[in-house]
């Protein structure tokens, strides 16, 4: 299990503090990773046999009707993995997409940094760009 802080931003633009716990295995189902945020007394919890990038979308669904979004590569519209990279490891790292030009190595980010300039998306949102970006090739 690791542990890291991690900033949610609110409605507002407030930044909010919350601790994220990650297992390659999940405890029940190892099968599975498993990604826990607390914040404050709420825990919010994601599985995926599909990697980290999946458990945490479960999280942000959990997080967006609360108007919160994490402020991570992971949220943010152009940031997808391949099922390559799926398959590689438990999902650590994803492709940051760019319309009309086929991702590369050079491409990849970490999916729990972050970055000043990053804005966070939905789930929704997300899917739909990577939907566009593949069109586009």
């Amino acid at each position: 299990m690791e542990s890291q802080s991690i900033e949610l931003v609110d409605s507002n633009g407030k930044l909010h503090q919350a601790e994220m716990r990650r297992w390659d295995e999940a405890p029940d189902n190892e099968d599975d990773v498993l990604i826990e945020i607390a914040v404050g007394d709420t825990v919010f919890r994601g599985a995926s046999d599909r990697g980290y990038f999946h458990a945490f979308c479960e999280i942000r669904r959990q997080l967006e009707p609360l108007g919160m979004m994490p402020r991570c590569f992971a949220a943010c519209e152009n940031v997808y993995p391949s099922p390559m990279i799926e398959s590689m490891g438990c999902g650590e790292k994803a492709y940051s997409l760019t319309l009309g030009k086929q991702a590369e190595t050079c491409d990849l980010v970490e999916v729990f940094d972050t970055s000043e300039e990053m804005c966070p998306v939905s789930v929704d949102q997300q899917r739909e760009f990577y939907e566009r970006w593949i069109e586009s090739l």
